[in-house]
């Protein structure tokens, strides 16, 4: 997936050589740079250094220090952050050259039990002395010797010696200068000189700035001298194993080191049926390439799918480009920095969205103790549209967008294993809904599962009947069946307020005789009649699921001897001369519906009825009846 995006990249990185380093961060910790050719005192009498924490704006007379520490600690850094890749083979400092020093503070505080303070200088000699040289002469790695015949090696090595000699001559020739042994042997005389003053100062700093994190020093060199070093480090470790390298061409292929398992524990890629165990090579200048356009990913951040323009995906002004591509790059990081999700999209997605949300259920909200009907913004953006399907449909649980590898967990009463399973089934049409503006997947999610997560959070994410954020659901599924052509949403939001504007009338009728004319009609009340009687419940605390039977209910008759098995329960309740509710029963109980199965669309008028604005409520406030508890 990577390798197909090289080629950009590449051509990114040639037109803003600054495009790495412009997205570059800085981790947590303090930053120190020291002088060789100062005392320590001379160093700290005006020390250059700088803190870095989450959320701080560093101090803008820092600004030229800081960019100094990026350049070097982008050229001293681990390979992938990842302590494999370590020098020290003990992995207790983390720098790559002699030129720098990278330590946890925990360390320097001598709190790691089995690295005590006194053994910090020890093997700070032991890195210099042992680890480093070690790490030089392991750039020879990369070149692939293959023979075993004594002869034939010889002379692989020699073609090794003038690969080395054509291709990386300047990086040889400093690898062995004197230049380098002169400035490692400073670095060890400064640390043999000063390193315990050093460690009481720092140990000072981090106490009085509660640093927690990193301590790293940064001797002064020039930047192209930091560039040598790390590619002495980098270029032996930038395949997963130089077992697979190979020379074709002049050019040596290797197996990329990022996201790629092909190690001895963990061969899960490894080719068994073919000649080739790989299952891809790569150049030098391609593998680097790739690290580069990972640390750029990353940046990006983790926990997110995000959306690059199709022909220029690392263009600096993103947005535009997005506007006028015709096709995108859909993407995903986990947590190790490794894709989990990749598509190309070879159309446009949509350019404007207009989802209008009509409140046809009278849903009310309270101002300085006045009601009025509650008015919902229209959805204009991909993240308004996220955030409404996330809070509205799945109780807030995707908190890290639809690819998350570790799906949510259920939760009792919060997010149900019914919503789960929901949820894995419709996450790709989701996410192609909202952020590719496909249609076409999304029907069903619409038609069928945003119904069932309706039913699932009456019977088993509500408590009691506050079934406000349930009929706020139900508003979005409506205007997105609308939203995308179904015809069902335009007429089950016309029909329902035709219903309150009729049943409002009805209701209060004295003089005639009064039924139900319609089988919406009769499931619309049916839902307000059952909502009305459960209302009327004395108990102190009214437990998830009240309106499950109602929900479980699959026939017309049973749904009426529910209803009459409430009213006798709760009849005490009721004023024997409160007319809406005896209106109300006598239209249910004498109505007889076209078809004793409820199907989906009389099953969405019950659904209406039990969660909207409830007339039999208001008529009883209106007629003085007291009720406990608050009408919606």
């Amino acid at each position: 997936m990577l390798k197909d995006l090289v080629p950009k990249f590449s051509e990114e990185l040639n037109e803003h050589p600054g495009l790495i380093l412009d997205n570059y961060d800085l981790k947590e910790g303090a930053y120190f740079r020291l002088f060789l050719d100062r005392t320590l005192e001379e160093n700290f009498k005006n020390p250059e250094y700088v803190i870095i924490r989450k959320k701080e704006e560093v101090d803008a007379a820092k600004k030229d220090i800081v960019k100094w520490f990026k350049i070097r600690d982008y050229y001293s850094s681990l390979l992938y952050d990842s302590t494999n890749k370590a020098v020290d083979n003990q992995k207790k400092f983390h720098n790559t050259n002699g030129l720098t020093l990278f330590v946890k503070s925990n360390i320097i505080m001598g709190k790691e039990a089995k690295f005590p303070v006194s053994e910090i200088y020890p093997h700070l000699q032991k890195f210099y002395t042992d680890y480093l040289p070690k790490a030089g002469e392991r750039l020879f790695d990369l070149y692939p010797i293959k023979s075993k015949s004594k002869n034939t090696k010889t002379v692989e090595l020699a073609d090794r010696q003038d690969f080395f000699k054509r291709e990386y001559g300047e990086l040889v020739e400093y690898l062995h200068s004197e230049t380098r042994k002169q400035l490692y042997q400073k670095a060890q005389d400064f640390w043999r000189q000063y390193f315990d003053q050093f460690l009481l100062i720092i140990q000072e700093i981090i106490r009085e700035n509660k640093i927690d994190n990193y301590i790293k020093i940064f001797f002064d060199a020039d930047e192209d001298i930091y560039r040598k070093e790390y590619q002495i480090y980098v270029l032996p470790r930038i395949f997963n194993v130089n077992d697979y390298n190979q020379l074709n061409h002049g050019k040596i292929l290797g197996l990329p080191a990022y996201d790629v398992n092909m190690n001895a524990k963990k061969p899960f890629l490894e080719l068994k049926s073919m000649k080739a165990k790989v299952p891809t090579r790569v150049t030098v200048e391609e593998a680097l390439v790739i690290k580069d356009l990972s640390k750029w990913l990353e940046q990006q951040g983790k926990f997110k799918e995000y959306i690059l323009p199709g022909s220029n995906p690392f263009a600096i002004d993103r947005e535009r480009w997005l506007r006028r591509d015709p096709g995108s790059i859909h993407m995903r990081l986990d947590k190790n920095g490794s894709i989990e999700y990749f598509e190309q999209v070879p159309f446009k997605s949509r350019e404007k969205l207009l989802i209008e949300i009509e409140n046809f259920l009278q849903i009310e909200e309270k101002d300085n103790a006045q009601k009025y009907v509650k008015y919902y913004d229209p959805i204009q953006s991909t993240g308004q549209l996220y955030h409404q399907i996330n809070e509205l449909f799945f109780n807030n649980y995707l908190k890290y967008g639809f690819f998350n590898s570790d799906i949510p967990k259920v939760k009792e009463n919060e997010f149900p294993g019914e919503m789960q399973t929901i949820y894995v089934m419709a996450r790709q049409a989701l996410y192609d809904f909202i952020f590719k503006g496909t249609n076409q997947t999304i029907k069903p999610f619409i038609k069928k599962f945003s119904r069932q997560l309706i039913e699932i959070q009456i019977c088993k994410t509500s408590k009691g009947l506050n079934f406000k954020k349930t009929a706020e659901a139900f508003l979005l599924r409506t205007a997105l069946m609308k939203f995308i052509g179904y015809e069902e949403g335009s007429i089950l939001a016309a029909t329902t307020k035709a219903l309150y504007e009729k049943l409002s009338i009805k209701l209060k009728d004295k003089e005639t005789f009064v039924e139900c004319e319609s089988d919406p009609e009769f499931y619309f009340l049916a839902g307000q009649l059952g909502y009305y009687l459960l209302f009327q419940s004395e108990a102190k605390d009214k437990n998830f699921g009240m309106a499950e039977p109602i929900m479980q209910i699959k026939y017309a008759n049973q749904l009426k001897r529910h209803l009459r098995d409430l009213f006798e329960t709760y009849s005490h309740a009721i004023k024997f001369n409160y007319m809406t509710v005896k209106n109300a029963m006598s239209m249910v109980l004498g109505y007889l519906t076209s078809r004793e199965r409820i199907d989906e669309t009389n099953k969405n008028y019950l659904f209406a009825g039990l969660i909207g604005k409830n007339l039999l409520l208001q008529s009883n406030k209106k007629e003085g009846d007291k009720q406990d508890g608050e009408a919606k």
